[in-house]
């Protein structure tokens, strides 16, 4: 009796050992370097880790709303950010705070609120704030958009059409494009809004204008437009009117693009 007991038991724990562990939250991951690069139309926030990070909550603090909250699950760092002089007029200084066990919070305190998007891949994440251009002048390509365009073959690519979707919390706009085309984005004011131009495109959709009836996103209004002809080259443009700088997500493949609020 006893012998057949003996299996049945082991077999218990066996399965309680793997439940427990199946439970059990793992180890944080390790956040070896913070840094902020500069550019002209964007700077970045770049967390370098030994491991992929859960996808970040980040929103605007409802007080402070200059004050951009990034809160990351099972994360650890011994890291203090610094900000370089060159972007000392951009981003008053970031503070990193333990928020439980295993969390932390990001503080990111800006001189004005801007759009911001998030990337995030197994080792580096990457919080990006697109800086309000002002002023006339000439047209400006980022160093690490015109990189991206002297590596692309040449040719053009088409619009074919814009979709637009929406979910409770959430609207969509989604680009057909017949190959990934090199974007670059960057933020104006009044009034507030976010400018993709996609470039080597030509729209063959209609020109467009789209109104968003949705009170909990940022975005009010979106239109498609051909900015530019040529001269160097074609320039699709994609502009979307904000109710007020928030954070939204960018997503670009050989189909399409994706822009979400």
């Amino acid at each position: 009796m006893k012998k057949k007991i003996l299996p049945a038991v082991i077999t218990c724990l066996c399965v309680l050992a793997l439940a427990a562990l199946a439970e059990s939250p793992g180890l944080p991951v390790n956040i070896n370097r913070i840094q902020v690069l500069p550019g002209t139309l964007a700077a970045k926030l770049v967390l370098e880790t030994d491991g992929p990070l859960a996808a970040p909550k980040a929103y605007y603090l409802p007080g402070s709303p200059q004050t951009l909250v990034l809160d990351l699950n099972r994360a650890k760092t011994s890291e203090a950010p610094l900000v370089p002089s060159s972007e000392a007029m951009f981003i008053r200084d970031i503070q990193v705070q333990k928020a439980g066990a295993q969390d932390l919070r990001f503080l990111v305190r800006l001189n004005e609120r801007v759009p911001v998007r998030i990337r995030t891949d197994s080792g580096r994440t990457v919080v990006e704030f697109a800086k309000i251009q002002r002023g006339g002048g000439n047209y400006v390509i980022d160093a690490e958009t015109q990189s991206q365009l002297d590596r692309r073959p040449k040719g053009e690519i088409f619009l074919d059409k814009l979709d637009y979707s929406q979910a409770a919390d959430r609207v969509s706009f989604r680009a057909q494009l017949t190959d990934q085309a090199v974007a670059q984005v960057f933020a104006l004011e009044n009034p507030s809004r976010l400018v993709i131009d996609l470039y080597d495109t030509v729209l063959t959709a209609k020109a467009d204008v789209w109104t968003v009836a949705q009170p909990q996103v940022s975005v009010e209004k979106a239109r498609v437009g051909q900015f530019q002809q040529s001269n160097p080259r074609p320039i699709t443009r994609l502009v979307f009117d904000l109710k007020e700088p928030g954070v939204y997500s960018l997503d670009s493949d050989k189909s399409g693009l994706t822009v979400s609020f």
